[in-house]
């Protein structure tokens, strides 16, 4: 894989150990599998986004898969998820960045 693509794929399994796993209070307990693999592709593909990183090529036919019997309702309230998510990542990798450069 493409280090973009190693990259994306690290934060798309970061996603499911800290809200699929149970390992953080982002943890939904009723998630089905395909809401929770849309949701860490979609997150993966924000936070890559966010740091200029260009995934769409992988992540839009994987979340177009996943997400195909999906009503567009349903995908909405993923949405907010995935920017609590996306949002909670992005603020760590910058404090982690920032303390770093000190």
């Amino acid at each position: 894989m493409s280090e973009s693509q190693t990259l994306k794929t690290l934060i798309h399994e970061t996603v499911h150990a800290l809200r699929h796993a149970g390992a953080s209070s982002f943890h939904i307990d009723n998630n089905s599998r395909v809401d929770e693999e849309i949701e860490a592709e979609c997150t993966a593909f924000v936070v890559c986004e966010h740091f200029g990183i260009d995934t769409s090529g992988y992540s839009f036919p994987y979340i177009a898969a996943w997400s195909k019997d999906k009503k567009s309702s349903d995908l909405l309230d993923i949405c907010g998820n995935i920017q609590e998510i996306s949002d909670d990542i992005i603020l760590k990798i910058n404090h982690y960045s920032q303390t770093m450069v000190k």
